[in-house]
């Protein structure tokens, strides 16, 4: 994500630094709220206190990870690509 973070800067810096900043905002905001939603979602799986959540995670996540259809996406996922990381820009 701090890559991300460093190319949108790269890219807003090309113009003067008053409008720089906020569209430096604008094109990670999505992403960035995208990303902290998964995390809120998929952190208690990890760090709770909960019985149930960890056996989901366990008996049920890790075995669909490997499926074929599931698991480029998580690679993608944790890439940080499976969404488009910077909003009104061409994708690298």
């Amino acid at each position: 994500m701090a890559l991300l973070d460093a190319l949108a800067l790269v890219i807003a810096l090309r113009q003067p630094l008053i409008d720089a900043l906020p569209d430096y905002a604008r094109m990670r905001r999505w992403h960035i709220r995208s990303y902290q939603a998964f995390s809120a979602l998929l952190t208690p799986m990890y760090q709770s206190n909960s019985h149930a959540l960890p056996w989901l995670r366990d008996h049920l996540m890790a075995p669909m990870a490997t499926w074929p259809v599931v698991r480029p996406m998580l690679s993608r996922l944790v890439a940080g690509d499976l969404l488009p990381p910077l909003a009104g820009e061409r994708q690298p």
